[in-house]
């Protein structure tokens, strides 16, 4: 398998931790990337607590879904200080999430074979990491879906819910359209368009 180089003589690719992570220098010298910029995107699975495509995602069992969601972190080094709070947070994402493609299904939406991903692990600096709740690719767009337990938001949990965007944007290609979205797990039939502090 090969993967295009990104760069080439550059000193950038060094000294960006977001960068670094997702890249391998070869012997020329030339900068290449983890992760496929193609639907769907090989490599993705190893920043993420867990990945798999829609088709399995909604046939999978709770517990082992969990299970294996655990261990993903802990490799990817995702800290799960409250394992019990995680789980709820988890297992509410996840009722969500089949409620999503129930939904699609019922409107002929055909998406068994887009890509599902669980804290997708970003380094935005040396010792910073950050973790996207949920990122749903589709060939064409990707969307991030940052999931609140309550039934309103405000703009702070907007613009935390399009922060990961420009690194979405790298990731994945310009090719690909990012949508972040502010899910609030309690709220009934309310959708809304806003925007971020910083006009996304």
């Amino acid at each position: 398998m090969s993967w295009a180089p990104i760069a080439s003589g550059s000193t950038s690719c060094s000294t960006d931790p977001f960068i670094r992570d997702l890249c391998y220098r070869d012997g020329d010298y030339c900068w290449h990337g983890l992760i496929r910029q193609s639907f769907p995107h090989e490599g993705l699975a190893d920043y993420c607590g867990w990945y798999v495509l829609a088709s399995d995602f909604v046939v999978q069992g709770e517990a082992a879904w969990l299970a294996e969601l655990e261990d993903g972190c802990c490799h990817i080094g995702r800290n799960l200080n409250d394992t019990r709070g995680f789980a709820h947070s988890f297992a509410d994402s996840r009722d969500a999430m089949l409620a999503l493609f129930s939904d699609l299904d019922g409107y002929g939406v055909s998406c068994s074979d887009w890509e599902v991903a669980f804290e997708l692990r970003i380094r935005r600096a040396k010792w910073v990491r950050i973790y996207a709740d949920v990122l749903v690719c589709a060939p064409t767009h990707a969307f991030s879906l940052e999931f609140k337990m309550k039934d309103a938001g405000d703009q702070a949990e907007v613009d935390q819910a399009a922060k990961y965007a420009p690194y979405l944007q790298v990731l994945l290609g310009s090719q690909v359209e990012i949508v972040p979205a502010l899910v609030l797990i309690r709220a009934a039939d309310l959708f809304d368009h806003v925007r971020s502090t910083d006009g996304a």
